[in-house]
């Protein structure tokens, strides 16, 4: 007896052919080797790690570092070359490190001279030649670090006492031998998340290409599928109905056949993509509305708490724990020593000020009814 095949297994044996529908849904995550030019190509042409990198530099200097009037030269140093600061702290989140070269006109290998800076570089990883293996030394001032450098294009030897170092994400003992001595990229710490979010667009957009689902129902499908002649004619069939749909809007069946189109839900697409968007918020310690340009919606629509809580990190993380080590060097290599205060990155609304005031008369009404404070004490206390 003859084994008669199912004709369905020829008419869907295209899946995964270039006439696949459902091609380009690729939902694992590449094995990505990253290396300089890779970090280098997705800052330049990825928006979104672009911010994850940039947002929170430029938001550190957005306000600024507060001078007296004394501290004039201080000042004016800092508006010509805050900018170089600024793109070697974005270098260091990209690449792990980075190295501001101070310079004061004479040979590299020399020590500065305190009160001669005169301009400041910007080095990146590859434009220095590491001289010396790690240390390994953990009581050294350089552990896990290199003790010199030189220029890699002219080979000069650097004098320590003319780099500043900025690291880049921290990381554990093995892998910063691996990297040289340098941090973490967060791109890398960061790419996971947004494969996954590109995922989940592309997804979705493949989705909206086969929304509406077309059912024909041919009568006599399956007694013609058993056998093997009828196969390529039923699906030169569908694709003439097709392909006539397509340019004419119609469609042109047999008395006993039926056709509808069946709408999918794409109900679940946008709130997945929405998961998705904040779980690179989550890596990135960047509030939704600052890095997508818009809120999440939810109970917290305005997410006013998060981008308080994102300012106290730009302020621990980036001015005091970068910022302020590299104003106190260049500050030293000036000649000055000022102290290094950032003006506040937050500033309250009319409405939270009045809160605040209504506060502090409440609590000072309680101190003089109870006579903990004079009225003078008050006054100086929470008026002054």
């Amino acid at each position: 007896m003859n084994k008669i095949t199912d004709g369905y297994y020829s008419l869907t044996n295209k899946i995964g052919t270039i006439e696949d529908v459902t091609s380009g849904l690729d939902i694992t995550a590449q094995n990505l080797t990253i290396n300089r030019p890779y970090l280098a190509q997705v800052y330049n042409s990825i928006g979104i790690l672009r911010n994850v990198i940039d947002i929170p530099v430029d938001d550190a200097f957005r306000e600024g570092r507060i001078f007296t009037e004394k501290e004039d030269i201080l000042k004016d140093f800092y508006e010509t070359y805050d900018g170089v600061i600024s793109l070697a702290l974005k270098s260091a989140r990209t690449f792990g490190g980075s190295f501001l070269y101070l310079d004061d006109n004479r040979p590299p290998m020399e020590g500065l001279l305190k009160g001669k800076l005169d301009r400041i570089v910007l080095l990146e990883i590859d434009d220095l030649l590491p001289l010396d293996s790690i240390q390994l030394n953990p009581l050294s001032d350089n552990y896990l670090r290199h003790a010199g450098y030189a220029i890699h294009a002219t080979g000069e030897t650097v004098h320590p006492s003319r780099l500043i170092y900025i690291d880049g994400v921290a990381t554990n003992k093995d892998r910063r031998i691996e990297n040289a001595g340098m941090g973490v990229s967060l791109i890398e710490i960061v790419t996971p998340e947004i494969q996954q979010l590109m995922t989940g667009v592309n997804r979705g957009v493949n989705i909206l290409t086969v929304l509406g689902q077309d059912v024909l129902k041919i009568d006599g499908l399956n007694e013609s599928l058993s056998v093997t002649e009828s196969q390529s004619e039923i699906e030169s069939r569908l694709m003439s109905i097709n392909r006539l749909r397509g340019i004419l809007s119609t469609l042109v069946i047999d008395a006993e056949d039926s056709y509808e189109n069946v709408n999918r839900s794409l109900g679940g697409v946008q709130p997945l993509i929405t998961e998705l968007k904040e779980m690179v918020c989550s890596v990135a310690r960047i509030p939704y509305s600052k890095l997508f340009g818009r809120s999440s919606g939810g109970l917290n629509s305005t997410g006013e708490n998060e981008i308080r809580n994102f300012y106290d990190d730009v302020k621990s993380i980036v001015q005091v724990g970068k910022l302020k080590p590299i104003y106190e060097q260049i500050d030293e290599a000036i000649g000055m020593t000022a102290p290094v205060v950032f003006a506040p990155l937050y500033s309250p609304d009319s409405g939270e000020l009045a809160n605040i005031d209504k506060v502090k008369a409440e609590t000072a009404k309680i101190l003089i009814e109870q006579g903990i404070l004079e009225d003078d004490e008050v006054k100086e206390r929470f008026f002054n």
